[in-house]
């Protein structure tokens, strides 16, 4: 999830960086829920970093048998 009033910002960062991801239209007013598709190991540090920028919370999901 992202700070809603952080949103626009890190969606700028992600588009700017190429990184594909999906966000959900929700009543919640303070997060806005996003999930971001990494093809790489390094697509990934890229998007842990891009986050910490934003000092936002994420998890992280590896499918082991596409990196």
């Amino acid at each position: 999830t992202v700070k809603s009033s952080q949103f626009q910002d890190l969606v700028n960062d992600l588009h700017r960086n190429k990184v594909d991801f999906i966000t959900y239209e929700t009543q919640w007013t303070e997060r806005t829920p996003i999930d971001v598709f990494s093809k790489s190991k390094e697509e990934s540090s890229l998007i842990k970093e891009i986050f910490k920028k934003y000092n936002d919370k994420y998890t992280i999901n590896t499918d082991t048998k596409m990196l």
